[in-house]
């Protein structure tokens, strides 16, 4: 299962003077500076409620993907219907292992949960990836 945190709204609105002429920085912002609150941030996240805990013990020993591919082999792909047409999708460690990714993810169609012989194939590769 995942959840969609969409944060699309504007980054902290147009804000005000206070009557000098000066921007007031915290205006439009809920008196918070910076980027604003998380309802109104321009990214989009997705969180896996359903992390698998075969893939626990690799959290920890997470690297960039191209070095884990470089030590184990290309990134295991699956079978997922994108857009009605069956697909082989590379899986996306930081859903499937971190537990949260973008919604623009180039591998989003991953953002699904991993069946038993998946599984298997994807902790293999990131034991091997990892150590």
């Amino acid at each position: 299962m995942q959840t969609v945190v969409d944060r699309t709204g504007s980054t902290g609105g147009t804000g005000s003077t206070d009557g000098t002429g000066r921007s007031d920085p915290s205006a439009g912002r809920g008196g918070r500076g910076g980027r604003g609150t998380p309802s109104n941030r321009s990214a989009s996240a997705v969180t896996n409620t359903s992390l698998n805990p075969a893939y626990a013990p690799f959290l920890s020993k997470l690297t960039r993907v191209a070095d884990m591919e470089e030590k184990a082999g290309p990134i295991p792909k699956f079978s997922r219907t994108v857009n009605g047409t069956l697909q082989e999708v590379p899986a996306c460690v930081g859903y499937q292992v971190r537990g949260n990714c973008s919604i623009n993810c180039p591998r989003n169609a991953d953002h699904v949960p991993h069946m038993p012989e998946q599984i298997n194939i994807f902790a293999d590769w990131l034991r091997r990836a990892t150590e």
